[in-house]
């Protein structure tokens, strides 16, 4: 922002019409620009007391198990802004310690938040190769319903199953059940059955496994499991980053959404391809993590993010990875992924999740 020098250059910058300095404010989507915009004069501060900021989202690497407090990595691709801010996180926990009306959390690494503002935390701990037990769950979670829409319930509903599965990519809560994935299934928790082992109380929760939708010639890179922004509320994607299966290097993203359905005792879980509906994801922008993913307005950004996109972070999946991960951007519209940004160095698990910051601004 130019300086104000004097009387005359304050005047001048002060009776801009407002109409400009909406659209001016309207492309702030850095804290520091926002701050800087502020503080060029009165009139521009005050432009602002009816706008909140609608900052760019952020990148935060995975924390490390067994540490507590430590200085969380965070980067922004877009401005090519890093920092590490101390303590801002218990592991994965980050999303949902500012939700919490003074109940204790269950002692779970990672946590999600749905639309209706229900929270799922949850571990999951593959078992040993050749070690599986018929009362050994992988997967342990609890669940807070908002107080209105659970109010008989206690505090956190615990849920548990055994995935047998080797790798959960995704998890969710979603229109009364726990939603899982991984490179192959999904995995839906519908109903907890009570029963006793050697005089010990066990809840366990029956699953319904099905296989993700086909991608012919392609294979599965990873999975994640999101609500859509509009339309039929809180209805649940899956979107699949993919890679050509003959060996090409060419990126691609699908999205189906997940359909349940009633049959017998138990549900049936069918898909239904989203990713050619553009009247459905024309105005999204997709911003694809872990633990949780989720879709915005591309309007809100003011034309810095394009609709019908999708960003998401990618290694070189070798299981040593040395090299940074990646991130790329996903064009629905015409099928191509593009390089936003190499990661520095440092940012070896692509298993980073993104968030929207709301910084604390002193005025």
């Amino acid at each position: 922002m130019p300086p104000t020098t004097d009387d005359a250059g304050e005047s001048q910058w002060s009776e801009l019409p407002p109409d400009l300095l909406r659209d001016i404010s309207g492309r702030l989507h850095a804290a520091a620009d926002f701050v800087r915009f502020r503080a060029v004069c009165r009139p521009w501060g005050e432009s602002l007391a009816d706008r909140p900021p609608n900052f760019l989202p952020w990148l935060l690497a995975p924390s490390d198990a067994g540490v507590d407090l430590e200085d969380q990595r965070c980067r922004c691709v877009f401005s090519r802004t890093s920092c590490r801010a101390p303590g801002i996180c218990i592991r994965d926990r980050r999303v949902v310690r500012r939700r919490y009306t003074g109940r204790r959390m269950p002692d779970h690494t990672h946590s999600v938040v749905s639309g209706d503002d229900t929270i799922l935390v949850y571990e999951f701990t593959p078992h040993p190769p050749g070690k599986v037990e018929r009362f050994l769950s992988d997967f342990e979670g609890a669940i807070l319903c908002p107080d209105d829409e659970c109010p008989d319930h206690e505090p956190w509903m615990n849920v548990r199953s055994n995935l047998f599965t080797d790798r959960c990519c995704a998890a969710v809560y979603n229109r009364g059940d726990v939603v899982c994935s991984d490179l192959a299934n999904c995995y839906v928790l519908w109903k907890t059955v009570h029963s006793y082992v050697n005089n010990c109380h066990c809840r366990t929760t029956v699953t319904t496994r099905a296989a993700l939708p086909d991608e012919p010639g392609k294979v599965r890179r990873c999975s994640y499991l999101l609500e859509s922004r509009g339309g039929d509320e809180h209805e649940l994607l899956l979107a699949s980053v993919l890679k050509e299966a003959a060996g090409g290097g060419d990126l691609s993203v699908s999205v189906h959404a997940l359909e349940r359905r009633t049959g017998g005792e138990e549900p049936v879980v069918g898909w239904s391809r989203r990713d050619n509906d553009m009247g459905m994801l024309g105005d999204d922008v997709l911003f694809l993590g872990f633990p949780g993913s989720f879709a915005v307005d591309a309007a809100r950004f003011g034309g810095e993010v394009s609709g019908g996109t999708a960003y998401f972070v990618i290694g070189d999946n070798s299981g040593g990875q040395t090299e940074p991960c990646s991130v790329y951007r996903y064009s629905f519209h015409d099928g191509a992924a593009t390089l936003v940004e190499t990661l520095p160095p440092g940012w070896h698990d692509a298993r980073c999740m993104w968030f929207l910051p709301y910084p604390e601004i002193s005025p």
